[in-house]
């Protein structure tokens, strides 16, 4: 992920299935991750991930 002003995006995006789970990790280390219980995709799609450091949001952008 690239960052900027403590907003992260994925360089590429990602094609994922309804009910996929996943989470964002700080560093190489799982100690901390975001969202403390799993973000889960409603939607199939073909999405960049973006992540809001301040406040741990994860927002998918629709490509």
């Amino acid at each position: 992920m690239k960052g900027d002003d403590g907003l992260w995006k994925t360089e590429k995006a990602y094609e994922m299935a309804a009910g996929v789970e996943f989470k964002v990790r700080q560093g190489l280390s799982w100690d901390n991750a975001f969202p403390a219980d799993n973000y889960k995709v409603e939607t199939a799609g073909t999405y960049t991930v973006q992540f809001d450091e301040a406040t741990g949001e994860i927002t998918l952008i629709a490509e």
